[in-house]
């Protein structure tokens, strides 16, 4: 039985579906975000729900606990892109300041050359 261009063993044919080729794309970050706090449960998806509630979209996030064994501190370096203003992700992030979590958010310059 033969049964299209590629017949398999089993006598049905395999197709196979034209793509669209191309690249990549890499986002390059455009945002940076810096927090610090007591560690606790629930800080990373505090944050991290905030900024994308604000339109972040997290690139690379990297973390560690320092400080104490009596008193450890959560800190966590976020770079992402948005194209949300720094205010509005600024203003996203304020609230957690009352829990004593220190976000900071800053733009990133990126130069060509």
């Amino acid at each position: 039985m033969r049964c299209g261009r590629w017949p398999s063993r089993s006598g049905c044919a395999r197709t196979v579906d034209p793509i669209a080729g191309g690249l990549h794309q890499h986002v390059v970050p455009n945002v940076r975000v810096r927090v610090s706090g007591a560690d606790r449960a629930g800080i990373v998806a505090q944050v991290t729900g905030a900024l994308a509630e604000a339109g972040f979209n997290i690139l690379d996030l990297a973390s560690d606990v320092a400080g104490t064994e009596r008193q450890p501190v959560y800190i966590m370096h976020i770079e992402g892109y948005s194209d949300a203003p720094l205010e509005r992700l600024q203003a996203a992030v304020a609230p957690l300041a009352r829990e004593g979590v220190d976000v900071q958010v800053s733009a990133i310059d990126t130069l060509y050359g």
